[in-house]
């Protein structure tokens, strides 16, 4: 299957993908993906796809900032503030 990610845009999702692993051991333990999972309503091997670096929908980190309160410019960019709110608790989703 050819790649149709270019070349300068790989390590950018590496970095995400690295980012979303480090919110998730933060906040849910090394341990934490299947919990983490089922709050954002995914099942865990999709889930574990978007940590390997496979393209996360638009909707899915959109929620994820929402349920864990980090900063997209962090998100993006691994600078500046990890987190710009409080995460919700997974009752109040």
């Amino acid at each position: 299957m050819m790649n149709r990610l270019s070349p300068d845009r790989m390590p950018l999702k590496a970095a995400l993908a690295t980012r979303l692993v480090e919110v998730r051991h933060e906040l849910y333990g090394e341990h934490g993906g299947p919990e983490l999972a089922q709050v954002l309503g995914l099942p865990h091997g999709t889930w574990m796809n978007y940590e390997n670096g496979i393209t996360i929908p638009g909707e899915m980190l959109l929620k994820f900032m929402e349920v864990t309160g980090v900063e997209p410019l962090w998100l993006l960019r691994g600078s500046g503030p990890v987190y710009r709110a409080r995460p919700l608790a997974p009752e109040r989703l």
